[in-house]
C-alpha cells in the first residue's frame, strides 16, 4: 500500500486481536460452566485438573513446533490447530446436548420471528418481546434490532 503497510500483515494482526478475543470469551465461558455446574466443595479439584490439562496442551504445543520447526511444515502445525479446535467444539455440543437435549433454540427463535415479522405480529420492542426468549434467539437477531429501534434489516 502507499503508507509501506502490508495489507496481509493488517489482517494478520486483526485475526490475532479476533483470536484473542474469542479466547478470552471462551475462558469466561469456562469460569462460568465451572461456577455453575460444579460443586462449591470440587471446585478446587476440577479448576486443577482443567490447569493440568490446559499445561499438557501447552507442552503438546511446544513438542510439536520442536519436531516441525521449517516454514514448510507450518501447514501440518496448522491442520492440527485446526483439528484441535474441531474437537473441542464437537466435545462442547457434544457436552450441551447432554445437558439441554438440543443444540438450538429454533422453536423459539422461528416463534418470536414470526410474531415479530409475519402476519399478525403485535410490533412490540425487542427487549419486550424476548424477555422470556431462550439466549440463543437473542443471539441470533441480536442484528435485527437494538434496544426496540428497527435497524431495517430483513430477516
Amino acid at each position: 500500500s502507499a503508507s509501506g503497510v502490508s495489507v496481509a500483515l493488517v489482517l494478520m494482526l486483526i485475526g490475532v486481536i479476533g483470536a484473542r478475543i474469542g479466547l478470552w470469551m471462551f475462558d469466561l465461558a469456562v469460569s462460568q460452566l465451572v461456577q455453575e455446574t460444579v460443586v462449591e466443595e470440587e471446585r478446587g479439584v476440577v479448576s486443577g485438573v482443567i490447569n493440568a490439562m490446559t499445561s499438557l496442551m501447552d507442552m503438546l504445543h511446544y513438542v510439536l513446533v520442536i519436531a516441525a520447526p521449517r516454514p514448510e511444515q507450518f501447514n501440518i502445525l496448522t491442520f492440527i490447530s485446526v483439528a484441535m479446535v474441531t474437537i473441542g467444539a464437537l466435545l462442547y455440543a457434544s457436552y450441551v446436548h447432554k445437558v439441554r437435549g438440543h443444540l438450538f433454540h429454533f422453536s423459539s427463535c422461528f416463534h418470536w420471528l414470526k410474531r415479530k415479522f409475519g402476519r399478525g405480529g403485535s410490533g412490540r420492542g425487542f427487549l419486550e418481546v424476548n424477555q422470556k426468549e431462550e439466549a440463543t434467539c437473542l443471539v441470533i437477531t441480536a442484528g435485527v434490532e437494538f434496544a426496540g429501534e428497527d435497524k431495517g434489516v430483513a430477516v
